[in-house]
């Protein structure tokens, strides 16, 4: 499957927020799982990592924070020459225990996460090991220029 690897700087970031946001909502009974890898998944299978380059991504956004009853994640949207492609990248889940609460929602509300673009990320090739493992087989670093993306 195709994904979008961020840059080290963007990544270091949402580390830093996905700490913050455990800490935050720490209850006793409840385990919260930061989520690895910080990927974003382009499409579905349809999308091979040959046919990135012609892609020509033009943008790449994120949305504010959401909440579903066991994840925290930041909705993306992939801008591309001929679509926009709607995409999430997942923070915090719930290991065990209780889902989020009324006020748990109120906290991350509150919240800015810290990235709101990428301009400069790698296409990659994601390969699934096993059920919890993945690595990446192939990557191509891009920089965004309008009205074109660099591929090196």
């Amino acid at each position: 499957m195709a994904v979008v690897i961020l840059h080290p700087t963007e990544e270091l970031k949402l580390i830093k927020f996905q700490k913050e946001l455990i800490s935050d909502l720490f209850t006793e009974g409840r385990i919260l799982l930061a989520a690895r890898p910080l990927w974003i998944e382009i499409g579905s299978d349809s999308v091979t990592y040959k046919e990135l380059p012609s892609l020509n991504i033009r943008s790449i956004d994120f949305g504010e924070l959401e909440i579903s009853d066991k994840e925290i994640y930041i909705p993306v949207i992939i801008s591309t020459e001929n679509e926009q492609i709607a995409s999430k990248l997942s923070l915090v889940s719930i290991y065990s225990g209780n889902t989020f609460s009324d006020s748990d929602r109120t906290i991350i509300r509150q919240k800015k996460q810290p990235v709101r673009q990428l301009k400069i990320f790698r296409l990659g090739n994601e390969k699934e090991l096993s059920s919890v493992s993945k690595c990446i087989t192939e990557s191509k670093w891009c920089k965004l220029h309008y009205p074109t993306t660099t591929v090196k």
